[in-house]
């Protein structure tokens, strides 16, 4: 992706076992004042992702998808 916050994910979806592993990876660019943000919020940004992928998670196994 490109503008203020060059970002790029990779995602990889693989069976394990009886279920399934989803693994996503983020790069970014960091520089200037973006750095600056991202080493303040990255803990409440990991957090609200994890929410969001286990909410996920709970529906796809549950066929609310």
């Amino acid at each position: 992706m490109s503008g203020p916050l060059p970002l790029t994910f990779r995602r990889t979806v693989e069976r394990v076992e009886g279920s399934t592993r989803l693994t996503i990876i983020y790069e970014a660019e960091l520089r200037g004042f973006f750095k600056l943000v991202m080493s303040l919020l990255a803990g409440s940004v990991r957090r609200q992702h994890e929410g969001d992928l286990r909410k996920l998670k709970e529906l796809m196994e549950t066929r609310a998808l």
